[in-house]
């Protein structure tokens, strides 16, 4: 995450004097660091994934006819609401099933050397490998539950922050008084980070002296 943030920094930084598209970037940085999260590295459909949970967010709040109409229910199938999220449901589906293969061949690569550092994604992968939880893992609720962050974790995250920015672009005192504190929050890690350095070194000559 703090690598992903340090990008997206020095991005705005070189942008100086132009306008900036700060959205996009935001959401770019959050999709980053979702993905990180739950499979270890970038995605390699990063932005499409990102796309389609958005969609399926604003499908989630479309209305639908056969719900309220049962006897809609075939039209809705035909050229409605269900027809669209089952396209959508198969575009997700394709990618997260490419991300899991992609993981288990991985797993089989690493199987028997030396431990790694499980992701989200290993964790559900070993859980259904073990059948030892109490609620059956299985590919389908793996998908599920990846997807879930992705959706929970982009568009909510992302639209805090635009929204902050916002606020504070409108409120200049409020801006600045944030600024100082962030600036008062970095001069206090960067004195502590040169402490612990001087502590090291004083350490290190400790042990060559003995």
């Amino acid at each position: 995450m703090e690598e992903e943030v340090s990008n997206l920094v020095n991005n705005v930084r070189s942008l100086e004097g132009f306008p900036i598209n700060l959205t996009e970037k935001v959401s770019s940085v959050t999709s980053t660091v979702t993905c990180r999260a739950a499979v270890g590295r970038r995605c390699k459909n990063q932005e499409i994934i990102s796309s389609l949970a958005k969609q399926a967010i604003i499908f989630a709040g479309v209305f639908n006819a056969g719900d309220v109409f049962p006897s809609l229910q075939l039209l809705d199938s035909l050229f409605g609401t269900k027809r669209q999220l089952t396209k959508l449901h198969k575009k997700i589906d394709n990618i997260l099933e490419d991300i899991i293969h992609e993981h288990e061949k991985d797993r089989l690569n690493l199987r028997g050397n030396e431990p790694f550092e499980e992701d989200l994604l290993d964790v559900f992968l070993r859980l259904k490998e073990d059948n030892e939880f109490q609620i059956v893992v299985t590919r389908e609720v793996i998908k599920a539950n990846i997807f879930e962050l992705f959706t929970a974790g982009t568009d909510t995250s992302s639209t805090v922050v635009e929204w902050t920015m916002a606020e504070l672009m409108k409120n200049p005192r409020v801006m600045r008084k944030a600024q100082a504190e962030m600036n008062k929050c970095m001069k206090c890690m960067f004195i502590n980070k040169r402490a612990y350095i001087r502590s090291t070194e004083q350490s290190s000559h400790v042990v060559n002296l003995q």
